[in-house]
């Protein structure tokens, strides 16, 4: 419905256009490929979140940025998130730093 006497206006005047980044990258390619090693038959998709990322300050000067996290978390992990209690397993500190390693690499190794 139009209504000629309503008007909409963000509130913030920094307000910005939601930017994304595209899914045939070397980048995104090495997400999946290093995912589907550590975590096998998880599909990696595009999604959106409702949070704010440093992702769409990036994405306008032609870097390509994903909200891309090798961490899993129980619900009651994803609960705690950004609270008091925030907590992480063990395990999963562990294997972080080494997917995301991997992912460089694989990068690095499509670049040369």
């Amino acid at each position: 419905m139009n209504d000629p006497d309503v008007t909409v206006e963000p509130l913030n005047a920094e307000f910005r256009e939601a930017n994304y980044s595209p899914t045939d990258t070397v980048l995104y390619t090495a997400i999946r490929q290093v995912s589907a090693q550590y975590f096998p038959g998880t599909p990696v998709v595009p999604h959106i979140t409702s949070g704010y990322t440093e992702n769409q300050r990036y994405r306008p000067l032609g870097i390509h940025s994903y909200g891309f996290n090798p961490y899993t978390a129980t619900k009651e992990e994803g609960n705690t998130e950004h609270g008091n209690d925030e907590r992480i397993r063990v395990e999963e500190v562990r294997r972080g730093p080494s997917i995301l390693f991997d992912v460089v690499a694989a990068v690095a190794a499509a670049k040369s």
